[in-house]
């Protein structure tokens, strides 16, 4: 192993993760699953929530896809999208935040706001309000950002230090033994393993899944397309499953299966895992190529999937001096 004393040290820190995260969930704050269940008798309460929101998933799609131009932009790490939106959804469920599900300019402000805040706080270099008043053309001032800021750190109640989906990716494969995995094999695996957590960071559905159960099912989604072999990839299953606490009994196991199907459709067609996959695993690729889609994606999650491949995150990076429009 790594050594007994790094092992330790990495197992430790999942623990406190995993006690972490919990505090870091956000959820349907725009009324999905109850859209979805209800009918023409459903709750007027229900039914009243919806009518006043005016922003919806592509909304956030589209807002976490400009994100990612930004910290492309201004190279910073795409890891910082990930905190920024955690911040934004759970802004969203706060008091505080119920102006911005009512009007489209103020939910732009709210998350372009959400990234200035992680960036100050993550980055080593911060951004200047009058970086995000430039960039969005004069919608926003100075002022705005500033005062927005304020009400999502109260709204958040002050916590910004969300632990990551690929937070855990990196603290698992300090538990994985040298032996089962080299140097080149652990560095794809973190890779192909990072493409999916940062597909995961833009869907809707995710935000309310653990980032460590996102981080397993993107680790065996990982370790299966490098071709590990069967004996080391179960050893290895049930190491991270048993760091991140994930029981694969019945409580756990449909989500797991759902959300790594989800994830392995999906990053299977971005272009930096195939090129990954093609080096180590040839046959995968060439086999995806051969053969239409599963439907496996479309079971998998709510089925919506035409997000995904709309807002990748390794799509080339346009201007950011143009305002997302919602």
């Amino acid at each position: 192993m790594n050594s007994s004393i790094e092992s330790s040290s990495a197992m430790d820190t999942i623990v406190a993760m995993c006690r972490q995260e919990e505090k870091y969930l956000a959820g349907d704050y725009l009324f999905q699953e109850q859209a979805a269940e209800s009918t023409m008798t459903g709750p007027l309460n229900e039914q009243e929530a919806a009518t006043m929101i005016d922003i919806d998933v592509d909304c956030r799609t589209k807002m976490a896809a400009w994100c990612y131009r930004v910290v492309d932009f201004c190279q910073f790490d795409h890891e910082t999208v990930a905190i920024s939106m955690n911040i934004l959804d759970r802004f969203m469920l706060s008091t505080q935040g119920q102006a911005a599900k009512e009007d489209r300019r103020t939910y732009q402000l709210a998350a372009m706001t959400s990234l200035y805040t992680a960036v100050k706080i993550h980055e080593p270099e911060a951004m200047d309000p009058a970086l995000i008043a430039k960039i969005s053309h004069g919608t926003y001032t100075e002022q705005e950002v500033e005062d927005m800021e304020v009400q999502i750190l109260q709204g958040v109640s002050w916590r910004v230090n969300t632990p990551t989906a690929l937070s855990f990716v990196r603290e698992c494969l300090d538990l994985v033994d040298n032996q089962d995995l080299d140097e080149f094999e652990r560095e794809t695996v973190y890779h192909l393993a990072k493409v999916q957590t940062e597909l995961a960071v833009s869907e809707y559905e995710f935000m309310s899944i653990r980032p460590s159960v996102v981080a397993y099912c993107s680790l065996m989604n990982a370790l299966t397309s490098l071709g590990v072999e069967g004996c080391t990839l179960q050893q290895l299953w049930s190491t991270i499953a048993g760091a991140v606490s994930i029981g694969l009994d019945n409580t756990d196991s449909k989500l797991v299966v759902d959300v790594q199907n989800y994830l392995y459709e999906a990053y299977l067609q971005e272009p930096e895992a195939q090129n990954i996959i093609q080096t180590c695993n040839p046959q995968l690729v060439n086999g995806l190529m051969m053969t239409e889609s599963s439907s496996a994606v479309d079971n998998a999650m709510t089925g919506n999937k035409a997000i995904i491949t709309a807002t990748s995150p390794s799509s080339s990076p346009r201007s950011i001096s143009a305002t997302t429009t919602l």
